[in-house]
């Protein structure tokens, strides 16, 4: 994912949906659609990429979501992720 992860990245936070059609992050649990465009504009497209967070990259992550601070840990998003990015027509993890 290097050649599409933004500059200085943290989270794997990438400038574009690069790995086919972005997954709907409104399927995450309290993620509607104002959230999940604020998500979009942090550079994260994919239920892969929440599933990866470690505890240092949810808190870069949440500084950056304004009046959502908290939610990612408030609502699970790790696990829902996680579960989510396992299912039939989620996009998957580019290899390498």
């Amino acid at each position: 994912i290097n050649p599409v992860r933004r500059a200085g990245d943290q989270a794997n936070l990438l400038v574009e949906p690069a790995f086919g059609p972005p997954d709907d992050l409104g399927q995450i649990n309290g993620v509607g659609p104002i959230l999940s465009g604020l998500l979009n504009d942090t550079g994260v497209y994919y239920f892969w990429q929440i599933a990866e967070w470690t505890e240092k990259d949810v808190a870069y992550v949440d500084a950056r979501l304004k009046a959502f601070k908290g939610r990612i840990a408030r609502d699970a998003w790790i696990p829902q992720c996680v579960k989510l990015a396992a299912k039939a027509g989620a996009a998957r993890k580019p290899a390498g």
